[in-house]
């Protein structure tokens, strides 16, 4: 008996090496879709952020209250919001917190817009940095028992 030489064997049409170009696509495509995930991962928590640093400017605006008195023979004081504190306490809770936005004050509400600048990992240096807002608002309520009452007349200090 003669001992068998190995060979190497090819299958029939030429298949031979045909995974390679596949998986070189499926690589690629699933790297894709990293890049995506993280780019757009990342935008929406800059966005989330740009949302709640609105949402506590606004807060802290809203804390700054005064109470004036409505000249009736009852003594009866009324809550307002302090347009020109709430103004700097918002302002100044944007700026510690390193970003940049609007604050407008009318009558018991407080509107904040905050604008800041995300800069992504993977397109940044190709795209540049994205502008991403939020705004919130918030107002001053009076409430008796669970029940909200429109009117701000009659407040006790």
């Amino acid at each position: 008996m003669t001992p068998r030489t190995p060979t190497t064997e090819t299958r029939p049409g030429g298949e031979a090496g045909s995974m390679l170009p596949f998986l070189v696509v499926l690589v690629g495509t699933l790297l894709v879709c990293a890049a995506f995930v993280v780019e757009f991962g990342g935008t929406l928590h800059a966005q989330q952020r740009a949302n709640d640093l609105a949402a506590q400017a606004a807060r802290t605006g809203g804390q700054q209250i005064s109470l004036s008195s409505t000249g009736t023979a009852s003594g009866s004081q009324t809550l307002t919001v302090d347009p020109y504190a709430a103004r700097a306490a918002a302002q100044a809770y944007l700026t510690t917190a390193g970003v940049s936005g609007t604050v407008t004050v009318a009558d018991a509400q407080i509107n904040v817009t905050v604008t800041d600048t995300y800069q992504s990992p993977i397109l940044g240096s190709i795209t540049g940095p994205r502008q991403v807002s939020g705004d919130a608002t918030a107002r001053l309520v009076r409430t008796l028992a669970g029940t909200e009452h429109p009117n701000q007349q009659g407040a006790r200090p």
